[in-house]
């Protein structure tokens, strides 16, 4: 299997582990991306997908170095009165927490990074809110 592959298996074994009491949350629905679509009944909801692979060549024994970036696309959907930027949050915190629980991922990378988030509230009545 290749580095790509064991980063991506960590990142969902870890994500796939989020719940109390380690964790303020549980969120049991975490899924790779599919271009053929994805089934997000059950929220929350994690899905895991790729984008950009830069390679960086060192300048010894011929090795390369990479940077994956990987995006978290987390969904939920409200289901009480509580604000939903504190439902964020509080699962922000969580995965987060995961996520740089092992910054290696398992041995198969130097360090993990989080570049940031990003929040998409939809209209009033919308099924979904969620960050990326």
């Amino acid at each position: 299997m290749v580095i790509r592959e064991l980063i991506l298996q960590h990142l969902f074994t870890s994500l796939s582990g989020i719940e109390p009491p380690v964790y303020t949350n549980t969120i049991s629905n975490v899924q790779r991306f599919k271009q053929s679509g994805n089934t997000v009944v059950e929220t929350p909801a994690i899905l895991i997908s790729t984008e950009s692979e830069n390679k960086i060549p060192l300048d010894f024994q011929n090795l390369i170095a990479c940077n994956l970036r990987v995006t978290i696309d987390l969904r939920v959907r409200q289901t009480d009165d509580t604000p939903i930027d504190q439902v964020l949050s509080s699962l922000l915190g969580d995965i987060e927490k995961a996520v740089m629980s092992d910054r290696t991922q398992g041995g198969n990378c130097i360090d993990t990074k989080i570049l940031g988030n990003t929040t998409f509230n939809p209209a009033e009545g919308q099924p979904f809110s969620g960050l990326l």
